[in-house]
């Protein structure tokens, strides 16, 4: 039979020649567990081994096409599968626009946080705090929408310059850029990389020598041409505005030794009420004053007694896929892979009760989430530094 789907063509010719079925390994079934990935009924990472999670997709898969549901790759499956596949479309809304990051604009300014015309245009006025805090939960579905990629702190500065835009369309006046002790942060230059203009950033793994965590994507990429490890629109800034985040944003919370929980994974660091929508997390891992790592805070939910909340976190990351050692650089562009990862943790008091990963641009099916509880609101390793912080005046 035609297959117009380049990644079913393994499975078809195995299909050709015998029956694949559960208990099969190889490139076919790698072929078929990215097509029920793609179609968002295989959740997990593609292995090329057909065992009880492939069959339970499948059957799902073949059940939602009006198919008997009978775990059997056969013609009528692979039919189905390939329509659904033509029919499926992988470019988000961002990458169809002629710019990225206009349309990321223009999706800011159309949400709405009751912002007033003729709000204060100041970043230490309590209106804009409580505006911007529901500007990062009303924009981050947007964000997540678009599979928007980038480092943690290139995504603190997207919300901040992002809210920006819909400030002056909502406010009608401009807000400066924040900053601290009389420095505001530079001008942002905006690039978005997309899979159709890489710009150098890693996109294919196929034939290439990576770090751990990489086995999944190499498998799909050596039976779908066309796969790229950018999924949506990732989005860079000068890697020095980038560096210069923390130490441009007002601290709120400086933690301390005293409240360190030593090594109790079950426990917040931080004093979990101050982590309020819009405010910053971030991370100096080795306490030399470099804060590596920033994460954003999108909501804080409390229960109605108050004893539980639900903290909702949005991380930004990127992998230097050569290897995993975290003292080397990236050689260059091509060995940066950017995602990002949104983390919803259940807390009662400073208790951790619940961390997962609840989204991640990175489809599951290529890449484990990274982030949880013990890398977002704690820090395990001795000597380190976390502050949470906020956006304020310079």
């Amino acid at each position: 039979m035609a297959i117009a789907s380049p990644s079913l063509r393994p499975l078809a010719e195995a299909v050709a020649l015998s029956p694949v079925r559960r208990g099969a390994s190889g490139s076919a079934v790698v072929a078929l567990q990215w097509a029920l990935a793609r179609l968002g009924h295989y959740g997990s990472l593609v292995d090329g081994a057909f065992g009880p999670r492939t069959d339970a997709a499948l059957r799902a898969f073949q059940a939602a096409a009006g198919l008997a549901a009978s775990g059997d790759v056969d013609a009528a499956a692979l039919a189905a599968l390939d329509r659904a596949l033509v029919a499926y479309d992988p470019v988000v809304p961002a990458v169809k626009a002629p710019d990225p990051v206009a349309y990321l604009r223009e999706q800011a300014r159309a949400v709405s946080v009751g912002l007033a015309p003729g709000a204060p245009a100041r970043w230490d006025a309590e209106e804009t705090q409580r505006a911007y805090g529901r500007f990062v939960a009303a924009v981050w579905p947007a964000l997540k929408a678009n599979r928007v990629e980038c480092d943690c702190k290139t995504l603190a500065l997207l919300f901040m310059d992002l809210f920006r835009s819909h400030f002056a369309h909502a406010g009608r006046a401009r807000l400066g850029r924040p900053g601290r002790g009389g420095k505001e942060l530079a001008k942002l230059d905006w690039t978005a990389i997309t899979a159709q203009k890489p710009g150098g950033y890693f996109s294919s793994p196929k034939g290439r020598a990576l770090r751990p965590g990489y086995e999944a994507a190499t498998r799909v990429a050596e039976v779908d041409p066309a796969f790229s490890m950018i999924f949506g629109v990732n989005v860079a800034v000068d890697a020095h505005t980038c560096a210069s985040v923390a130490r441009r944003a007002a601290v709120v919370v400086d933690w301390s030794a005293s409240r360190d929980n030593r090594g109790d994974r079950t426990r917040a660091e931080l004093p979990v009420s101050e982590l309020t929508p819009g405010r910053m997390i971030f991370m100096d891992h080795q306490g030399d004053g470099n804060f590596d790592h920033a994460i954003t805070v999108v909501a804080n939910h409390p229960s109605g007694d108050g004893a539980r909340r639900t903290l909702v976190l949005a991380v930004g990351s990127f992998d230097d896929v050569k290897d995993a050692d975290t003292t080397t650089k990236p050689r260059g562009r091509h060995d940066v892979n950017h995602y990002a990862e949104e983390v919803t943790i259940e807390l009662e008091g400073n208790a951790v009760r619940r961390a997962e990963s609840t989204w991640a641009s990175q489809p599951a099916a290529v890449a484990a989430p990274a982030y949880e509880a013990t890398n977002t609101i704690m820090d395990l390793r001795a000597g380190s530094r976390l502050i949470v912080a906020r956006w304020g005046d310079p």
